[in-house]
């Protein structure tokens, strides 16, 4: 069985059969990954990821994994559509929240108050922190992984990832969201809840 870098190249070369087979295997997580922070357009966005990859291909060095290529992939995506939704604002990961850019929410999660609540919480922290909280907590990539999606040193994403965790908890606490509550509460989540001080 070809590996995914082997299935990206034979995809490149004409072979639909491979990019179906890679594009399949990997499609719900790179959408998973935009449905939080763009939600109407994630599908798209995914869409667009995957043929980026195909042009990407000759920069990645392969010295990590396909998943975290293809998340620092991604992450370039989703600042490009930031940036082309706020037209002539300058968009700041670092500063600027989901919320900001498209004040309206979405319709992301089930009725149920608390799913709303735990995500618009989320949805309120930056983007880079949301992120980070997410390729972590959902999408299980260590630091080192993280650190190539994002561009920094290690280091730097577990004090991110610190920062992130207490600037969440800060959100989920002016939503009056108990982050304790283990009822309808993803696994994740719950894991979360537990590191949270």
């Amino acid at each position: 069985m070809p590996d995914d870098f082997e299935l990206l190249e034979a995809w490149c070369a004409g072979d639909r059969q491979a990019g179906d087979t890679l594009v399949c295997a990997h499609f719900p997580a790179v959408q998973r990954f935009f449905r939080n922070k763009a939600w109407e357009d994630s599908e798209d966005l995914a869409q667009t990821t995957f043929l980026r990859c195909t042009a990407m291909r000759d920069r990645f060095e392969r010295k990590s994994s396909f998943r975290t290529f293809l998340f620092a992939v991604a992450r370039h995506v989703l600042y490009e559509h930031y940036r082309a939704k706020t037209a002539n604002e300058q968009f700041d990961a670092a500063g600027s929240s989901v919320a900001d850019i498209d004040p309206s929410p979405s319709q992301v999660v089930s009725e149920l108050q608390w799913q709303r609540s735990f995500l618009d919480a989320l949805r309120r922290v930056p983007a880079e922190s949301q992120m980070v909280l997410e390729l972590y907590y959902w999408e299980g990539l260590g630091t080192a992984e993280i650190s190539e999606v994002v561009g920094v040193p290690r280091g730097t994403v577990k004090s991110r990832l610190h920062a992130a965790r207490k600037r969440f908890a800060v959100q989920c606490q002016r939503s009056k969201l108990e982050l304790a509550r283990t009822v309808q509460m993803p696994g994740w989540a719950r894991d979360f809840a537990s590191e949270t001080p």
